[in-house]
């Protein structure tokens, strides 16, 4: 809790609270008094401009019946969108507000904006906007000063920095900045071997990396591309120094070599033309994290680097770039002298809230330039930037961490939470990196769009300034539109930054305050996350919610670990459902507070995840279930549609995925910790981000959770139906007519379809089934159980006597063993008594010989309608292979399309493998091979085989959708199809994924043709009934659009607004 006496915090609060309108308009009123204000000095302004100049709208034409009624129909429009609008916008105002980076924004914002908005200045150009084009130039001073950069007159490096659309722009044009550095002295290079500055040959001296003085043009390719930024910039104002060299000539000269004009790999090629010594590996790389912002990738292609140099270095379990690795990278760089353009170190991740160990990594781009490697750093602090004004200004550090432990915790308003310690140190490490990315719009509390960048020298602005693209001394009151990426942009958000920042300040009583507010409430947050599941050992546990960011307790323990448990009850006891005077009043010796400071991220974004117990208590393994049920809640806490009505949403919560590719053991470790397989699958995570400084005031944040605890319940009880095992209606399509195949209809959506089934069966009445395929008129024929059935258990009985075989040592080598497939078992499975033919007395004629077990009654329908009634018997397992998650390849078959082909000598069926989600069920009975084909399958065809449609590599088509496209492959029909067939070398019930590794040689390779009775299904085996909460239309969409143009010269001027049908 931060320092001072109660009545201290309290005031601190006051002050803060008189920042924004307030989550129910509670300072509306001031806000309204200041927009008056600022459309008085509007019409002030407008009336003192030339005041002799006579009115352009009198009185008389205003005073006009048809003015008057076009004024009143204008009017009601706005009233009416501006209703439509508080009634469908998100509520970021509301303290229930907790997704992305949105909130109230400050008053002084909003007015400053405002205010600049109705002048409209256009900030590309200092004639269009001298007013607010000084704003940005202050407001960038602001910036620079909030990280540490020396803005006087006389620093060296001198900091600057300038507003931009968002932190995708800013850091674009670091990238930009870093690539025309790195390449500057290769064309100064050129010039002087090939152009006018070739009197400078053997005469230009200057320092490389390791502080050596060379003749410039003697030094190596290597030595070029690493020279210092500081050393780079400084090359103009050396040459006229040295050289008396002016900036015009120098801009002159350069033209015909610099990156701006001739592209980059022209200036590559020109470059290694000349007689330089070429010591390094091209392409150049850039490096960051791998879970960095989609912008970085896209940079790096728009700039013309290639976004696969975007070198991804892997995070670790917090999600924070890991040290080592990136040291490793660089070393492999050093010694292959591969030049890197930059680092980013990303500083409060926007998915997480994870800010990188830059203190390490300065240390680090120091060692390398040492050793004569040279690289920009710089900072994506587009989140976290302004969480630098919670650090102390005039104290060090280590003072404050002392003062901190001996704080007490008496009473407060609404405490302030300090940073932790590792988090304020690299956030003081921001003053030595060489720019910042920050977004004014994210902690700033102002209003799109109003991102920025500012660097820790000046000078590297001009690197891109198109009017004058190379390295001058420049003029500081020259419009920022020549600077970076954009043209036009909008001076009201200059003025709107300049404003929040100047009336609240940029320290720890102003933002630091604020954003120190918001931290607790983080925290409180996290203390839930922490500790809201059930920890009860008895069935009636419902789920478990497990955070990103590992509790003190778990360090070095296993989430379910005595310590871990231990530290969950404290923060139940102490902490959950407690006031905030409560906690303070409990928190004698500050170790609360302490433990407060260190639950969640590093900076007020919690990323957490849920998983579910089933009925027995029993907690589930699946991912995709996990996911499922993530997928679910969050469904309730966002809005899934335009058409939706935001003012239901108790609370709003938003998600994210961990890919694993890019969030690798970090991924790995939080599926381990939440109980789950571990997959090289996305794991789906909450999150919510915290800026409100309201919601732990009168236990507000337990009433959030309660909610919150509601609906994960319920959902709850979604998955557990969802994934309930046992007795249901089975469903198959029919096969073959010499033999009765059945092919079991599945999903990849529900527990007890997530079997891809082929089985023989005996049915009664086959003459009649026989005679309804050879009659040619139905598309397809099925079975569907007549009562629910246990089909698991026979399969299993079925798949436990074909298993015999396999104790023999011929039978282990053509087969997994027993305990890689899916629990066979020693023992032969039982079948409930009600799921025997002995269970209908009255049915005698299924012969003897079959296992009465292994009988359902059924219906057969030809295309939707019943024909039969009709008994079955399992015979036989041709496959049998579980869709679970963990059973399906990462990729889809790159090469071919895989069926499983089966039958009899006289008739070869065929069904899709399906390896990866999403799919579509394709079959086809009775397809034709090549003679020569057919000869060599069709003594194996009883068992199985694997065919691959070689022309149709399946990688290239997923996902399949319907409607299919009018000359899709797997049609009826198809001639032809290129296919070659393989041996199965798995036995029919094993389990993926790897399911066509080892398929050795083909057996057969020639042509198959499809005949009439061809299936394709992408909708039911990826439908999921229970994947999303169905959106909530209110209708507003209709009274949008019957908005008239009531103020176009063609309106009906007799008509009023409700007379042309606006709804009231």
């Amino acid at each position: 809790m931060s320092a001072g006496t109660p009545e201290q915090r309290d005031r601190n609060h006051q002050i803060i609270s008189s920042y924004f309108i307030g989550p129910k308009a509670g300072n509306l009123e001031y806000f309204q008094k200041n927009i008056q204000t600022i459309l008085e000095e509007l019409k002030n302004a407008r009336l003192a401009y030339f005041p002799d100049d006579k009115p352009f709208i009198p009185e008389d034409v205003k005073n006009k019946d048809l003015y008057q009624l076009i004024v009143k129909n204008f009017s009601e429009v706005v009233q009416k969108v501006a209703h439509l609008m508080g009634q469908q916008s998100i509520p970021f105002w509301s303290p229930r507000y907790e997704g992305h980076m949105c909130t109230d924004m400050t008053m002084p914002a909003l007015l400053g904006y405002f205010m600049t908005m109705l002048y409209n200045p256009n900030n590309v150009a200092l004639e269009a906007s001298p007013f607010t084009t000084y704003a940005e130039i202050k407001a960038g001073e602001q910036l620079c000063e909030m990280f540490g950069y020396d803005v006087g007159p006389n620093a060296s490096p001198r900091g600057w920095g300038h507003i931009t659309a968002d932190g995708t722009i800013a850091n674009l044009e670091s990238i930009w900045v870093a690539r025309n550095l790195k390449y500057y002295p290769l064309s100064l290079y050129l010039a002087i071997k090939r152009g006018k500055l070739h009197f400078l040959t053997g005469k230009f001296e200057i320092e490389n990396c390791q502080g050596e003085t060379k003749i410039f043009d003697e030094m190596t390719a290597w030595e070029l591309l690493n020279l210092r930024p500081d050393t780079v910039l400084g090359i103009p104002q050396h040459l006229y120094d040295h050289h008396n060299i002016s900036n015009d000539f120098l801009d002159k000269v350069m033209v015909d070599y610099n990156i701006q004009n001739i592209s980059k790999s022209q200036l590559e090629e020109d470059f290694l033309e000349t007689d330089v010594t070429n010591d390094v590996k091209f392409p150049f790389r850039y490096m960051v994290g791998k879970t960095r912002h989609y912008s970085w990738p896209k940079g790096a292609a728009i700039a013309g680097l290639g976004s696969d140099f975007m070198y991804g270095i892997k995070v670790d379990l917090e999600a924070r770039l890991d040290i080592e690795e990136l040291r490793k990278e660089l070393q492999t760089c050093f010694d292959e002298k591969r030049p890197v353009y930059g680092v980013v170190a990303i500083m409060g991740s926007t998915e997480e809230g994870a800010v990188d160990n830059l203190k390490e990594i300065v240390k680090i781009r120091d060692d390398f330039e040492k050793m004569g490697m040279s690289f920009l750093l710089h900072a994506d602090a587009a989140w976290g930037g302004y969480f630098a004004t919670m650090l102390p200004r005039g104290k060090e550090l280590e003072q404050q961490a002392e003062e901190l432990k001996s704080q007490t915790t008496s009473k407060g308003f609404v405490p302030s939470l300090t940073l932790k310690r590792q988090t304020a140190e690299d956030l003081k490490a921001l003053k030595h990196v060489d720019s910042i990315t920050v977004d004014p719009h994210k902690a700033g509390y102002v209003p799109y769009p109003a991102g920025s960048l500012v660097y820790r020298d000046g000078r590297m602005r001009f690197l891109v300034t198109w009017t004058s693209p190379y390295l001058s001394q420049g003029n500081v009151d020259s419009s920022m539109g020549i600077f970076g990426v954009e043209g036009s942009k909008p001076g009201a958000a200059a003025m709107s930054t300049w404003l929040s920042n100047k009336t609240i300040g940029l320290d720890q009583y102003g933002y630091g305050a604020l954003l120190g507010e918001a931290a607790f409430t983080s925290a409180r947050l996290s203390a839930y996350w922490a500790a809201i599941g059930d920890e009860n050992d008895t069935p009636d546990r419902m789920f478990i919610c497990v955070p990103l960011n590992r509790p003190p307790a778990e360090n070095g323990n296993g989430y379910f670990s005595t310590e871990a448990r231990k530290e969950r009850d404290l923060i139940r006891d102490k902490i959950l459902r407690k006031s905030n005077d409560d906690i303070a009043a409990a928190d004698e010796d500050g170790k609360l507070m302490e433990l407060l400071r260190e639950l969640g991220s590093d900076l007020n974004i919690n990323a957490f995840a849920l998983n579910w117990f089933d009925e027995n208590g029993n907690l589930n393994e699946d991912l995709e279930e996990a996911n499922n049920l993530m997928k679910r809640v969050v469904d309730r806490f966002s809005v899934n549609s335009s058409d939706s009505n935001p003012t239901t949403r108790p609370l709003y919560l938003t998600s994210t995925e961990f890919e694993p590719e890019l969030y690798g053991e970090c991924a790995q470790e939080f599926m381990h910790r939440l109980g789950v397989k571990k997959m090289p699958q996305n794991l789906f995570v909450l999150r919510n981000v915290v800026m409100s400084p309201f919601p732990t005031d009168m236990k507000f944040i337990d009433e959030l959770m309660r909610e919150f605890k509601k609906v994960v319940m319920q959902e709850v009880i979604v998955s557990r139906e969802r994934n309930k095992q046992g007795r249901q209606q089975a469903s198959f399509l029919m096969q073959g007519t010499d033999e009765v195949f059945l092919v079991y209809q599945p999903s990849f959506h529900e527990a007890t379809k997530k079997e891809q089934i082929i089985v023989t069966a005996d049915i009664w009445h086959k003459d009649d089934y026989v005679s309804l395929k050879r009659s040619g008129k139905y598309k397809q024929i099925t079975l569907e159980s007549h009562h629910n059935i246990n089909l698991e258990k026979k399969l299993k009985l079925l798949a436990w006597k074909s298993s015999r075989p396999l104790s023999t040592e011929k039978g282990k080598k053509e087969g997994r063993d027993k305990d890689e497939d899916h629990s066979i078992g020693e023992a032969e499975p039982e079948v409930p008594e009600e799921e025997t033919l002995s269970y209908f007395p009255h049915f005698h004629d299924c012969p003897d010989k079959l296992d009465r077990r292994l009988f359902f009654l059924g219906h057969i329908y030809a295309d939707g309608h019943r024909r039969l009634y009709t008994g079955v018997t399992l015979k036989r397992i041709v496959k049998s292979r579980p869709l679970n998650l963990q059973h399906r390849d990462h990729d889809y078959p790159q090469s071919f399309t895989p069926f499983y082909l089966y039958g009899t000598e006289n008739q070869a069926h065929i069904s899709h493998m399906m390896l990866r989600a999403p799919n579509a069920s394709l079959t086809a009975d009775s397809v034709h091979f090549d003679q020569a084909t057919k000869d060599k399958i069709k003594d194996n065809l009883d068992h199985g085989l694997i065919l691959g449609l070689i022309d149709y590599p399946e990688a290239a088509m997923q996902p399949i959708h319907e409607p299919l496209p009018d000359k899709f492959f797997f049609r009826k029909g198809s001639q032809n199809l290129r296919v070659k067939v393989w041996e199965d070398p798995l036995n029919a019930w094993a389990e993926g994924p790897g399911l066509l590794n080892n398929l050795g040689n083909a057996i057969a390779e020639g042509t198959m043709s499809l005949g009439n009775e061809v299936q394709v299904d992408a909708e039911s085996v990826n439908y999921d009934p229970n994947g999303s909460v169905p959106p909530d239309p209110s209708g507003w969409q209709q009274e949008f659009d019957a908005i008239g143009s009531v103020l176009n010269t063609n309106w009906p001027a007799e008509l009023t607004v409700r007379e042309k049908g606006l709804p009231n």
